[in-house]
């Protein structure tokens, strides 16, 4: 009787060690899960702070020129950018800050359907889903934390584009008119300005994830990379 009970004993504690266990690997499964969650949203967040200094820094730029000298927007949008990540990467010791981190020869070499192309078929499958189904972002960020069939950096880059996504429509559904025809709005100057969300965000969210990718999972460079993007893609 007493072996029996000892028996019992020594398979009730590996079945709670082996449960204690499994439950650990769970709690820090959702750890990680969330932690990148997190990271997303300060990337849309640095993403939305990119849009709004190039702004502020072309227009500035632009009241400051002599009437009737031609004036570069693509070069200046450009240079607002490298400033921005310079600015916010001068306390860290990701990149020296002298640095030109993006140039528009990147924006004319590769294309969105390049972007698509160097996807896997998970990625795409997210990425896709979430371009026709705006409003169900938080959901997919999720579904996309805890996919095991993901790398950590393919799970980063994804859940940065969603929450690009997300971020860059309520950036331009809250911001557009001030583009386009504000005190330094671009329907003041000779340039095209050519507006459509979809398209715009969708620029966003797919240069936020080979920004990130490119830059060695730098938030900085990859947030600077889709607001670049973004607004390179309003102007024709």
């Amino acid at each position: 009787m007493k072996k029996t009970r000892i028996l019992l004993f020594a398979v009730l504690t590996v079945l709670f060690v082996g449960c204690t266990s499994n439950a650990g690997e769970t709690s820090d499964e959702s750890l990680a899960a969330n932690e990148l969650i997190l990271k997303g949203r300060q990337f849309a967040k640095i993403h939305n702070e990119g849009l709004e200094y190039i702004y502020e820094s072309t227009h500035k730029l632009q009241t400051r020129t002599t009437e009737g000298v031609s004036f570069d927007f693509y070069s200046a949008m450009v240079d607002a950018t490298n400033s921005f990540i310079a600015m916010k990467v001068a306390n860290t010791r990701t990149s020296p800050c002298d640095m030109v981190f993006v140039t528009k020869e990147m924006y004319d070499s590769i294309s969105i359907e390049d972007i698509k192309a160097r996807m896997s078929p998970k990625e795409l499958e997210y990425t896709n889903f979430a371009i026709e189904n705006m409003g169900e972002i938080e959901p997919i960020v999720q579904n996309v934390a805890h996919d095991s069939e993901l790398s950590e950096n393919q799970k980063f880059a994804v859940i940065c584009f969603l929450t690009t996504l997300e971020a860059s429509k309520e950036y331009w559904e809250a911001n557009i008119d001030k583009w386009i025809i504000g005190e330094y709005g671009m329907m003041k100057t000779r340039v095209r300005f050519e507006f459509d969300l979809k398209t715009v965000i969708g620029s966003d969210a797919y240069w936020g994830y080979t920004g990130l990718l490119q830059s060695g999972m730098n938030v900085y460079v990859g947030g600077g990379a889709a607001a670049l993007g973004s607004a390179l893609s309003c102007i024709r």
